[in-house]
């Protein structure tokens, strides 16, 4: 009865300790019901998506239909919802459409061009075809989703209906467009034509051209006071009124022009009374040729990498086909603009420092020279890469640390530019861990100091902690280190010992009993001449691996580390083992089978093998 009591207790013991708290419960989200989204906001973003497609504004009903898609919905509604989603899409875009072939053929109706404007509308009725059976497909679908939705019925189905209201007035009015183009068909309007010429086809640069044309009915009547557009390649740039004679005139001006050609063209639209009567035209292209001198400019940097504040030398030529220069020659970088005078030869050179606060990256250095007359203007665009000098940090830190004590790290930062290592002091040094963040500064020497507390509640195990080294200039790169450590946390050997410590006093006449009954049946074991023999002493001098790896050490200079596995040491040490990996191989299973499986090697075996192992290293 006293026993059980002490067992009890050494259960309730257990239960209550930090390991046993730290499980948590587990809840399978899949058992927790999907939430429907909320009927009112649901009916309200339909509502904004069907009022903004009444007014037309198409863009921004499909926006909002975008945005609504992302609503998350119950598993067993998707297929319902999105359904419905598409064919509102789908009844948009085809509303979208229609809308611009109408606009488009009431513009061409109006420059007279009728075969356009019925193409137009043959794709408008076509389009909302296609929309009116969408609508018919939307209009099944919405009471289903009111359904699966769970929204009040008829609510979003009498809100689709100005949908249709929309669709029955595109129809009206591609039914009246056809009327007045069928109309226009039988009265017929008269051909326009318009024609220019310029008084020469090529300038210099800065010259100006006089342009000539004349605007006439299809019968060859002169059309006084009409307004015609002028086109500089393809830019509409001025507006001039033809006079008694149907003629019009205007210069032209090149200056700043510098391109090889530039075409022109003229354009009439009929307006006011002349729509219905006449045809919109356009006059023939003219293409004028440019003539101008373009300098070409030749660079190069001192370097192509630059630490910040470090000065850099740009030089280089100009050179012109005709052999006049520009006065002066630019240079931008970092936001700053240097000017210099171009000498006689058309050379040049600029100097310039890498600023100390900026940052890592590729900077363009861009050279150019303005217009002047007939030369025109230039550019050359290089390149250079700035980066930071970076820091050279050492430190150490403890392998193994206890939960509820203190990791302290050491360290010295110093400068790896230049053949000379210079302290860094006052850098800033942030190690992050356990959801704590400390701080500290290096001294003149560029020793620092930083610790950081390990909470209590921390389990056995490796962690790896964030050690940020940050520059007192901006000159120097940021370093960023990571420490691992071992943590134990005694918590979780305390509480098993005491159990097993309280379990072994009640067991030990059952242990007493089993020692006799072997003492009685013991079994006298001979081992074979010449064969070594090895006690299993766990970790300790006569365990046959430590021999086998002293070995393996001696032979290759590569010696185990105390925080190292078998097979750890095994991987390192395979390249340099040769034949002899095998053999090392086999002893290596050997003693794990026996330190984690307790199955005991035969020792004559092990011998044999550590025999062989030598033989192979010595040769």
């Amino acid at each position: 009865m006293n026993k059980l009591a002490i067992l009890s207790l050494v259960a309730i013991m257990l239960a209550s300790s930090p390991i046993m708290q730290n499980i948590t419960r587990h809840v399978n989200p899949s058992e927790l019901p999907e939430e429907h989204p909320n009927v009112i906001d649901l009916l309200s973003i339909y509502a904004t998506i069907i009022d903004k497609a009444s007014l037309e504004d198409f863009g921004e009903s499909l926006r909002n239909l975008n945005e609504s898609m992302r609503i998350h919905v119950p598993e067993y509604v998707k297929y319902v919802y999105n359904r419905f989603n598409e064919l509102l899409r789908d009844e948009l875009n085809k509303l979208n459409s229609t809308r611009i072939y109408i606009d488009i053929a009431k513009l061409n109706m109006l420059l007279g061009r009728l075969e356009y404007a019925r193409g137009n509308l043959s794709s408008a009725a076509y389009t909302l075809a296609e929309a009116n059976l969408t609508y018919i497909e939307l209009s099944r679908s919405v009471n289903e989703f009111e359904r699966m939705l769970r929204i009040p019925l008829n609510q979003l189905a009498s809100k689709l209906a100005s949908l249709g209201e929309l669709l029955t007035k595109y129809s009206n009015e591609i039914r009246e467009l056809w009327d007045r183009l069928e109309a226009l068909r039988r009265a017929g309007l008269e051909e326009t034509r318009l024609f220019i010429w310029v008084d020469r086809d090529s300038v210099w640069t800065g010259e100006t051209l006089q342009l000539n044309g004349f605007l006439r009915s299809g019968g060859g009547y002169p059309l006084e006071g009409r307004a015609v557009s002028m086109f500089l390649d393809g830019k509409k740039t001025t507006l001039l009124t033809t006079d008694g004679r149907g003629f019009f005139s205007t210069k032209l001006s090149t200056r700043g022009v510098y391109k090889p050609t530039i075409e022109v063209h003229v354009e009439y639209t009929p307006s006011g009374e002349d729509v219905g009567r006449y045809k919109s035209s356009k006059s023939n292209t003219i293409i004028i040729y440019i003539l101008y001198d373009e300098p070409v400019i030749y660079a190069k940097l001192s370097r192509s990498r630059a630490y910040p504040d470090q000065l850099v030398h740009v030089y280089g030529w100009v050179n012109t086909s005709l052999g006049r220069l520009p006065e002066k020659i630019y240079m931008t970088i970092f936001g700053a603009t240097f000017s210099s005078n171009l000498k006689g030869n058309g050379t040049f050179d600029f100097t310039f420092r890498v600023p100390e606060d900026v940052e890592e990256g590729f900077y363009n250095v861009r050279l150019y020279t303005k217009a002047s007359g007939i030369i025109a203007p230039s550019e050359k665009t290089l390149t250079i890469f700035v980066e930071k000098i970076p820091l050279n940090v050492t430190y150490s830190a403890p392998a193994i640390v206890l939960s509820g004590g203190k990791i302290v790290v050491t360290g010295r930062v110093i400068d790896s530019f230049g053949p000379l290592i210079m302290p860094l002091a006052y850098s800033r040094v942030t190690i992050s861990g356990f959801g704590n963040q400390f701080t500290a500064y290096s001294d003149e020497d560029g020793v620092f100091t930083v610790s950081i507390d390990v909470p209590i509640s921390t389990m056995t195990g490796r962690l790896n902690l964030s050690l940020l080294v940050e520059p007192p200039s901006q000159l120097y790169k940021a370093h960023i280190l990571s420490v691992e450590v071992f943590v134990i946390n005694p918590l979780t050997i305390i509480a098993p010992s005491i159990a097993f410590a309280i379990a072994l006093v009640y067991t030990a006449p059952i242990v007493r009993e089993v020692r006799a009954s072997i003492a009685g049946r013991r079994i006298l074991e001979t081992m074979e001449e010449g064969v070594e023999e090895f006690t299993l002493e766990i970790p300790g001098s006569k365990f046959f691996y430590t021999k086998a790896a002293s070995i393996v050490g001696e032979a290759t200079g590569i010696y185990i580390r105390d925080n190292e596995t078998m097979r750890e040491y095994l991987a390192r040490v395979k390249d340099r083992l040769g034949e002899a990996y095998q053999i090392f191989e086999k002893i290596s299973m050997l003693a794990e089978r026996e330190l984690y499986s307790g199955e005991r090697a035969d020792r004559a075996i092990v011998a044999k093998l550590l025999r062989r192992l030598r033989r192979k290293l010595r040769k």
